[in-house]
């Protein structure tokens, strides 16, 4: 099978994968030590909260905050049926394709932890612009390529990504701003997945800024700020 047909393929794998049949849910803050931020929670994961104690979930409807005295499920406190659609299934397919690239044993495999903080430019679709330009990331091969960022102006942006490679820096001359969207190319394949360049959210705090990264749809900066906030 050749190299761009592989390409392909991938590509139109993580756009096409199906969603999660669970609305797992996030923990955004927590006043009680049973419960930490950050973790990742089943619906019908069982939650025990004493009078004066809380917790902020985000889950299918959006950010809830549930207080004390609280004995039930996670689901039931959201109202979360455990079928609808959520933010956080594209950050669960994000972390199984981000998993599966650590474990493989081609020349560059990534880190699982720092994987979360670079853009994968096949699986990642949705970045928070906020602070410098993240790394980017692709398999390494054995080979030369030529990858190009093509911006809505129709500006081509081309990066000579040297074989056994796996990331490298934005390239200086390509923007990097919140309104950007770019297509992309590998050699001379179009990949189905664009990038779509958003704006970071604006809070200082970990949790409202955990939900902004759930609600724009930038998996992978809320993958990491979900391991910083649980302590991994």
């Amino acid at each position: 099978m050749k190299l761009h047909h592989i390409l392909f393929c991938a590509a139109l794998a993580f756009t096409a994968a199906p969603a999660a049949k669970a609305a797992d849910i996030v923990v955004t803050a927590s006043t009680t030590s049973s419960v930490s931020p950050g973790l990742l929670l089943k619906p019908d994961a069982s939650l025990e909260l004493a009078a004066g104690e809380s917790v902020t979930l985000f889950g299918p409807s959006g950010t809830m905050e549930v207080k004390g005295s609280y004995s039930g499920g996670v689901g039931e406190a959201v109202g979360a049926s455990g079928t609808k659609s959520s933010a956080i299934s594209s950050l669960l397919k994000h972390r199984k394709r981000i998993s599966s690239l650590s474990a493989s044993r081609s020349t560059g495999s990534v880190d699982a932890a720092d994987a979360t903080r670079k853009l994968h430019l096949l699986s990642d679709g949705v970045w928070c612009v906020g602070g410098q330009a993240p790394l980017l990331f692709i398999r390494a091969e054995k080979k030369d390529r030529i990858v190009t960022l093509i911006g809505s102006d129709g500006a081509k942006h081309e990066m000579l990504w040297p074989k056994n490679k796996a990331s490298q820096a934005w390239p200086a001359s390509t923007p990097f701003s919140a309104g950007t969207r770019y297509q992309l190319m590998i050699g001379d394949i179009q990949m189905p997945l664009d990038l779509n360049l958003v704006a970071a959210p604006s809070a200082s705090d970990d949790g409202k800024k955990l939900e902004g990264y759930l609600t724009a749809g930038c998996a992978a900066q809320a993958d990491a700020l979900m391991t910083a906030m649980a302590g991994g």
